[in-house]
């Protein structure tokens, strides 16, 4: 009987056109996944970076809103000579001087608040100031070197600013001195022109993350400093 012939199975490596496909192929495969993590990595940077400006900006707000509450009744001259309190603001935002500055709680400072219109038709609300180091804020018709601004909030809509406090000095017409039982919300409040300064400040926004609104009741001066501005009013 004779014996069963075993098959001598072929031992052949790959060809050259099965290592240059793989090769291709493996090339393909580490392209992909070169450009895949440049973009991960891409928008991962772009993430963090949003996250760094969105992280200032809420940074920067504590700081600003912090800083409103040091708002106070700061008497300049006006260019007849006469003493006014120094605030002014309307709808888009107000000038007004603080105790402190935002970059040093030790040094009174002239702010600016305000709302400028960005792209789009959106807003930007910006804060500026000027530490009063150097010299010191004196007449309504100073020019102020502005800071660098600061960024609060961007690209948001239905802006405004209002303000708490008597719209004109005078006696009404039970002839009583007006004072602060007439106070009301107002979108316009110049106090070179009122003689008072606002009781409150009250400002708002919608941005990206909803509706945002800030009350700030400010310092008020003493009342015979009040009386001696109004009885000014009541002169002219």
């Amino acid at each position: 009987m004779k014996p069963i012939a075993k098959t001598k199975t072929a031992n052949r490596g790959f060809s050259l056109v099965e290592l240059l496909v793989a090769m291709v192929i493996l090339s393909l495969i580490v392209l992909v996944s070169t450009q895949s993590f440049a973009l991960f990595t891409q928008k991962w940077d772009g993430r963090l970076e949003q996250f760094d400006d969105r992280f200032d900006q809420l940074r920067a707000r504590w700081v600003v809103r912090d800083l409103l509450m040091s708002l106070h009744p700061f008497v300049v001259k006006n260019p007849d000579g006469r003493d006014r309190f120094y605030f002014e603001g309307n709808r888009n935002g107000f000038v007004a001087v603080a105790s402190q500055s935002a970059f040093d709680s030790r040094i009174p400072a002239v702010v600016r608040l305000s709302f400028v219109i960005a792209k789009g038709g959106k807003y930007d609300l910006i804060y500026e100031e000027w530490p009063m180091v150097a010299d010191q804020l004196r007449t309504t018709t100073q020019l102020i070197p502005w800071s660098e601004p600061v960024l609060l909030a961007n690209n948001v809509s239905a802006p405004d600013f209002a303000y708490f406090g008597v719209p004109k000095a005078g006696r009404g017409g039970d002839g009583q001195q007006l004072g602060t039982d007439q106070a009301r919300w107002l979108n316009d409040y110049n106090s070179l022109q009122t003689f008072f300064h606002p009781k409150a400040v009250q400002l708002s926004w919608l941005g990206d993350d909803g509706p945002v609104s800030w009350s700030i009741p400010l310092i008020q001066p003493a009342p015979g400093l009040i009386d001696m501005l109004a009885e000014g009013a009541q002169a002219e």
